[in-house]
């Protein structure tokens, strides 16, 4: 029997108030089991307060501010503990302005990338920059985000 492997996504959330602009997004790097059920990895906080918070919740899709995603690869369930560890290897990075949240996945992606075997997508930051924006126009038009193709029978 095969393993239950998950689609991994780059989320992108509203962010208001940012100090980059209205149209800079929250990034996170999420494995989904279903539409709803999803484990993230991200930074929270604010420069002076950066912290990698991985969490677990039940409500992915059912978030106001989701904006859709863009799938980059896949994790086998087996592998949730150890992404969980392997991304605190990412050093987080306070004080200053030129890192935040969005530089935080890309090295992620960048470290997923190098391990092998999850990423799928050959991906840099221009690529994934221009799909959220292609998942973004799809969110306002009000067509199907990510989490919904992936999952439609849901």
């Amino acid at each position: 029997m095969s393993e239950i492997h998950f689609p991994l996504i780059i989320a992108q959330f509203l962010l208001s108030g940012h100090r980059k602009g209205e149209n800079y997004r929250h990034w996170s790097l999420v494995a989904l089991e279903s539409k709803n059920i999803a484990h993230i990895f991200e930074t929270t906080g604010d420069s002076s307060t950066f912290v990698y918070t991985p969490r677990q919740t039940d409500s992915f899709s059912r978030s106001a501010d989701l904006l859709g995603g863009y799938c980059v690869g896949h994790i086998a369930h087996s592998q949730l503990a150890w992404l969980t560890e392997k991304l605190r290897e990412i050093t987080v990075v306070r004080y200053d302005d030129n890192w935040d949240c969005q530089t935080w996945v890309l090295e992620a992606i960048m470290l997923l990338k190098d391990i092998g075997g999850i990423i799928t997508e050959n991906v840099g930051p221009a690529h994934i920059r221009k799909e959220l924006e292609i998942e973004f126009e799809r969110w306002d038009s009000g067509e199907d985000t990510v989490e919904e193709r992936l999952f439609p029978e849901e």
